[in-house]
């Protein structure tokens, strides 16, 4: 038997994984986004009515309308502020770093809801060219990530050892 499973934040899912890198990839996604959660947040209002939740009109428009300005707000206003700043850093000088929208929600409401990543050929490895590229890729990350810290937090922990890998 198949299940749609309402936990949490599954209304807040993208539709499908995006691969951003400008301003106009970032239109479409929030303008496939925006229908997307609207369909999800109907179904999961006609989903509570199968189940004999009658919250009513006004309730159901409250619930509507509070979820939606989460939506808004995070992740789209969000992944608008993380691509101006990925934009900016381009401007600079051009990096490889695109942000990633997408996900599963899993029962402990982990998924990835968005990230920053650079992809690498693995031909270039030992090269002169690798080493500018990763260098310049990972002072974008870090130079947006600078700039959102405040939007970098997170239910889950992380041992401090990884951080060190990942920036040392």
């Amino acid at each position: 038997m198949s299940c749609k499973n309402w936990d949490s934040a599954y209304v807040l899912v993208a539709s499908r994984p995006w691969k951003i890198k400008n301003r106009e990839q970032l239109d479409e996604a929030l303008e496939i986004e925006h229908k997307h959660f609207q369909r999800v947040m109907e179904e999961f209002i006609q989903w509570l009515r199968d189940r004999g939740l009658n919250l009513g009109e006004k309730a159901e428009e409250s619930l509507s309308g509070r979820i939606s300005e989460l939506y808004t707000r995070y992740p789209c206003d969000l992944v608008k502020s993380f691509c101006e700043h990925l934009i900016e850093e381009d401007k600079a000088q051009q990096s490889d770093v695109y942000i990633w929208w997408g996900g599963e929600p899993t029962n402990d409401d982990c998924y990835a809801l968005f990230t920053l990543f650079f992809e690498v050929d693995p031909d270039d490895i030992g090269k002169s060219r690798f080493d500018e590229m990763v260098l310049r890729n990972m002072r974008a990350i870090i130079n947006i990530a600078e700039r959102e810290r405040y939007n970098l937090s997170s239910y889950n922990e992380y041992e401090p050892q990884v951080w060190k890998a990942v920036f040392s």
